[in-house]
């Protein structure tokens, strides 16, 4: 599954870069923590994490457009267990886990414009995390026992668009779920949902509309 959701949205990628209407720059800010089905307390506190991606507007028709993005994107969560000497835990005894993703993205949008220049959207469509860096977790109750994975998702977008001349303005609230789990032991698996706002900054490359 995740391999074929992983070659859809590259195809989507490469494709859509000769049919981009704008190219754009997108920051944001979300909550992260994990979470599994029995709801044992493993990294299950919200930590704050950012992404930075770059993408394209393409394939736009009267009243709706896709929208791709690859960049990086930050997961994680708390633990609060006890503090123990050179182990890295904080005053609070708190255990903060945050982990690097390449982050792929392709959303089907929905639009109205309500006047020129301005509009309104709904969107929806797949997502693929792959992790960078250590495939375990820093914190040494968990290091031996969980792997963390490549993991894929929805994503579920609302927002909107200012156009001011070749320029384009956005900001964007979403929610990602992960269909299948971002960290595994024999025993449980874990997930990690996502809560996002991000503001993006876009040039028009092409006027084009099929």
């Amino acid at each position: 599954m995740k391999d074929s959701i992983a070659a859809l949205l590259f195809t989507f990628l490469i494709h859509s870069v000769s049919s981009a209407q704008y190219i754009k720059a997108d920051f944001g800010v979300h909550s992260s923590a994990y979470a599994n089905k029995i709801g044992l307390p493993i990294v299950d506190r919200k930590i704050t994490g950012y992404s930075a991606s770059i993408g394209l507007d393409h394939h736009k028709r009267k009243w709706f457009y896709l929208s791709s993005q690859i960049g990086l994107f930050q997961v994680g969560g708390i633990d609060r267990i006890h503090p123990t000497p050179g182990r890295g835990y904080d005053e609070n005894g708190e255990f903060r886990e945050k982990k690097n993703n390449i982050h792929l993205n392709t959303t089907f949008r929905a639009f109205i414009e309500e006047k020129k220049g301005l509009a309104f959207f709904l969107g929806a469509g797949p997502y693929l995390n792959i992790p960078t860096g250590s495939g375990r977790f820093e914190n040494p109750f968990y290091r031996d026992f969980y792997s963390i994975k490549s993991y894929a998702g929805g994503k579920a977008e609302t927002g909107f668009t200012a156009d001011i001349n070749r320029i384009r303005l956005g900001m964007t609230g979403a929610y990602l779920f992960s269909v299948t789990p971002s960290a595994e032991s024999e025993a449980l698996k874990l997930r990690n949902n996502n809560w996002v706002v991000s503001l993006f900054l876009g040039y028009r490359i092409s006027t084009r509309q099929e």
